[in-house]
């Protein structure tokens, strides 16, 4: 294995994402998520009952449900179109993780876009749980403040003079520019 690679890999448990986040991103990244795809393999679910849950129309499979369903997508895009970022979304999680801090300028704005990563990622995963497990129904249109609110006491935990709020983050991204601004004067 590439030793640059288990170093990224490793820098996943220095995040200041829960640690069940991290966890997450960890069997993520090594493509080890218990998915539809996981479990056919096991013979645990037919053929028939490997659709993805938000668009049935293909196999779930990690990179699927965690970027490439076209809601899930979507999602992701608003994201950019919030923070005003013109880019792709990568393939793979690990990917995502590495590659995405370098779309923003600055320390305080690197780690906040790295958590909004972490932040989406987190939340497709608990929304496909919970229609798979609860009868929920999927809720794209709630969950970009949903999101927004979770990033919003990650990033307060991370800062603990932070301020934006998430109700302030919905309307973008300028609490966290402006902070990263004034943590550069003080």
């Amino acid at each position: 294995m590439n030793p640059g690679l288990i170093t990224f890999k490793a820098s996943i448990w220095q995040k200041e994402v829960p640690p069940k986040v991290q966890s997450f991103l960890w069997l993520a990244i090594q493509n080890r998520l218990c998915i539809k795809d996981f479990l056919l393999c096991r013979n645990i679910i037919t053929v028939d009952q490997t659709f993805c849950i938000f668009c049935e129309n293909e196999i779930e499979i990690s990179n699927h449900i965690l970027f490439h369903c076209k809601p899930v997508w979507k999602l992701w895009m608003k994201f950019l179109d919030w923070w005003s970022i013109s880019g792709c979304l990568p393939c793979h999680m690990d990917d995502l993780l590495h590659q995405w801090p370098n779309l923003v300028f600055g320390k305080f704005q690197r780690k906040a876009w790295s958590m909004v990563s972490c932040c989406v990622s987190w939340s497709i995963w608990l929304m496909r749980n919970k229609v798979i497990f609860n009868d929920g129904t999927a809720t794209f249109k709630y969950n970009f403040s949903l999101i927004l609110y979770r990033l919003s006491n990650w990033l307060k935990s991370a800062d603990k003079f932070f301020i934006a709020t998430g109700t302030s983050l919905i309307m973008g991204p300028e609490g966290i520019i402006d902070w990263s601004n004034t943590k550069l004067r003080l």
